[in-house]
């Protein structure tokens, strides 16, 4: 299951996936475009908007839309605590959407 994240039209979403890199530690987005960490342990596409193709030591990542948008729309100017928190996941092994492909240069799209 993946979460929504607001575009700059109102009331327009589109989805977003998140991969993080079990090498690097670090966190990015995919796109419609074959995306590689940096590191080059892993990567992943989203061809259709729906379903995510990852590969290598990628972990998807997804957030609670109701307490994410919370947050944003209630931004602390201060609070001490670092900002408003939101609740985030770990994306199960066995989601539907999100299919582990072997890497390659260009990964299957169907």
């Amino acid at each position: 299951m993946f979460r929504l994240w607001p575009t700059k039209q109102r009331n327009e979403v589109s989805i977003i996936k998140l991969l993080f890199c079990r090498n690097c530690k670090r966190v990015f987005s995919l796109t419609g475009t074959k995306q590689d960490c940096p590191c080059g342990e892993c990567g992943g596409v989203y061809p259709d908007g729906v379903n995510a193709q990852i590969w290598g030591n990628a972990l998807p990542l997804g957030f609670d839309n109701t307490s994410f948008f919370s947050a944003l729309g209630n931004q602390p100017e201060e609070t001490g605590m670092g900002g408003r928190p939101f609740t985030a996941f770990v994306i199960e092994q066995n989601c539907p959407t999100v299919e582990h492909v072997e890497r390659a240069s260009d990964p299957p799209t169907d």
